[in-house]
């Protein structure tokens, strides 16, 4: 068995396999990893971007790590064994599937504990932050809105009104003395704080001792009018930002920098957009009929007295009704009560408008200030908002001038 000739051969397959077949691909590639690692090692926070390179990296150290398995096949002639040996061929693939097993297991391994890594770091920097004797919004809450906007269809684009903070004292001790401020470190202009209590302002002379576990609502008008500012007026001229806590002869500091700042102005304006409307159910289209206008009653009633002025009609509606009131309410029974016209109302405490069964109801009409309504006595209900079909009023109303002169007759 020549074994160096073996190992030529095997090299020369592996390498030509795995895209290593000359000196400067090897450096090339070697070179790659080794700066993409250190790349990711000093800039691994730059999402997307860090995402691509890490799989690129995983690809080449795949194909090295793959090489010393390909030339162990070439060396070894395993594919030769296999074709003669169909039991080899069981045992070199258990083999492969295990080995594969604890390569990626490994690598699935590596991942979580990166992960865990990274989340107890966080939680770690979330934890110290809530160290804080004031537990203040900011230091808990992701995202907290320590910048006070306005947004919405009265102020498009959203402005900035103060800085807000607020917190508890959880110092154990009433704090005698308290104040509050914030800084631009931009500019060095200092903000003066203000203490919400119920809903009115006071500086740090005004108030009492702040107690044990008691809310500590903090505001800081960027303008002495407290009148908003836009938000690149904020972002040139005043942040970043310093908020100052001074209480007992001691200081809470905490600095905000201008690219954070930046992300939550971002983030507070995009919740502050209007949200798309959910799907709703709409009705039906009403059709020519029920879409035609109706009269209201008492305008059909003033109609048909004035087109059958100087009629018998207008006479008897006159001499019963004898006021205005009487005579529209006399009409209003001859055009349903008699005639027979359609008549629609609203019987309260119902919203919507209702056919009225005139017979059936044993309904009267009553009139006052030219205003109508019917009422069924038996049940105590009335009717308002009357109307009927204005393309009965004109044969309603020749009929009525018709029995006018019926009633001359006999």
């Amino acid at each position: 068995m020549d074994w160096k000739q073996r190992h030529r051969e095997a090299l020369k397959g592996a390498r030509y396999l795995c895209g290593l077949e000359s000196g400067p691909q090897v450096m090339v590639k070697s070179i790659g990893v080794i700066s993409a690692i250190t790349f990711v090692w000093l800039y691994g926070d730059l999402g997307g971007a860090v995402s691509e390179i890490l799989l690129r990296i995983g690809a080449t150290i795949a194909l090295i790590l793959i090489f010393p398995l390909v030339y162990a096949w070439k060396l070894f002639q395993i594919g030769e064994l296999i074709l003669k040996r169909p039991a080899m061929y069981l045992i070199i693939l258990g083999s492969v599937i295990a080995a594969v097993g604890i390569l990626v297991g490994a690598v699935m391994i590596g991942i979580g504990v990166s992960k865990l890594q990274n989340n107890g770091s966080t939680q770690q920097a979330i934890t110290n932050q809530k160290l804080s004797e004031f537990e203040w919004g900011f230091e808990k809450h992701v995202g907290y809105p320590y910048i006070g906007m306005m947004g919405g269809a009265k102020f498009d684009p959203p402005v900035i009104f103060q800085f807000q903070a607020q917190g508890h004292n959880k110092t154990g001790n009433p704090i005698s003395k308290a104040k509050a401020y914030v800084r631009s470190d931009r500019t060095g202009t200092i903000y003066p704080g203000f203490f919400n209590i119920r809903g009115q302002f006071y500086s740090g002379e005004q108030i009492d001792p702040i107690p044990v576990d008691a809310i500590i609502d903090i505001h800081a008008y960027f303008r002495s009018d407290k009148k908003p500012i836009s938000m690149r007026d904020f972002l040139d001229t005043i942040s970043p930002l310093t908020f100052f806590f001074e209480y007992d002869g001691k200081e809470y500091r905490r600095s905000f920098k201008q690219s954070e700042i930046e992300a939550l102005l971002r983030k507070e304006e995009q919740d502050m957009r209007p949200k798309p409307a959910a799907p709703q159910m709409t009705p039906r289209k009403q059709t020519a009929v029920e879409q035609k206008q109706k009269v209201a009653l008492v305008d059909a009633a003033r109609r048909a007295y004035t087109e059958t002025r100087g009629t018998l009609a207008a006479g008897i509606a006159e001499a019963q009704g004898k006021t205005k009131d009487g005579i529209l309410q006399w009409y209003c029974f001859m055009l349903v009560g008699t005639i027979g016209i359609k008549l629609w109302g609203l019987r309260e405490p119902a919203n919507t408008d209702e056919l009225i069964d005139w017979k059936k109801r044993g309904l009267h009409f009553e009139v006052k200030d030219e205003k109508v309504k019917a009422v069924e006595k038996q049940n105590d209900y009335e009717y308002i908002n009357l109307m009927v079909d204005p393309d009965e009023l004109p044969a309603a109303i020749v009929r009525i001038r018709e029995m006018g002169r019926e009633s001359q007759q006999h």
